[in-house]
């Protein structure tokens, strides 16, 4: 073997790469998108999305409403010509009537208060009156549904069992323009079935066992 073809001693031998394969470039896979990883440049309507939509009002459910009386409103409750405008002077342009008292209540609480022809301490019963029910709906009675209440000056006085006759006639000479109601929707209509005609107010009980 001649010396040029045989390796020396300790000599490596080189692979080299063919020149025409140099050329040719290996192809890039495509990339995979990774779901669970989010696209950065849909950021903007991603953070849109997540936005707190506002609540649309369902169509379905109709709204409560209760906006201020007007003497146009009040005129319905009317026996006389200008009642409705000095009910609104005594309980104020922005009065609005408290949603759980029914129109037989409203009608009782303006004649007290409008009415020329009403007794002495009338008017105050009257507010007493709406203070009952607007102490109603704010939920002041939830722990005592069981119970009557007093209510004297627009304030909620005490809690008791019925009265009797005397008891009511006492807290006629006591309280005047008070009144006393039980908080039990079922028993405050059981009287109006009994007694329609009575009024709610103590200070005109008499002998008779009204409230």
């Amino acid at each position: 073997m001649s010396a040029s073809n045989s390796k020396k001693k300790g000599e490596k031998s080189v692979f080299k790469i063919p020149k025409f394969l140099k050329s040719i470039k290996k192809k890039k896979e495509p990339e995979v998108p990774n779901p669970s990883v989010p696209n950065i440049s849909n950021l903007p309507e991603m953070v849109d999305s997540l936005r707190i939509q506002p609540e649309v009002p369902n169509p379905s459910v109709p709204e409560i409403s209760n906006p201020p009386e007007t003497v146009d409103s009040l005129h319905k409750y009317e026996t006389m010509p200008e009642q409705a405008q000095k009910f609104l002077d005594r309980v104020g342009l922005d009065f609005r009537w408290p949603q759980s008292m029914n129109d037989l209540d409203r009608g009782t609480a303006f004649f007290y208060i409008a009415d020329d022809d009403t007794l002495e301490y009338d008017d105050e019963a009257g507010l007493n009156l709406i203070c009952f029910f607007e102490n109603l709906d704010k939920g002041t009675f939830n722990e005592h549904k069981d119970s009557w209440v007093l209510i004297y000056n627009q304030e909620v006085k005490r809690y008791g069992p019925e009265y009797t006759g005397k008891e009511l006639n006492d807290l006629e000479h006591e309280m005047p323009g008070a009144i006393y109601l039980p908080i039990d929707k079922k028993r405050r209509e059981d009287l109006v079935k009994v007694a329609p005609a009575r009024t709610v107010n103590a200070r005109r009980v008499g002998s008779e066992h009204m409230v």
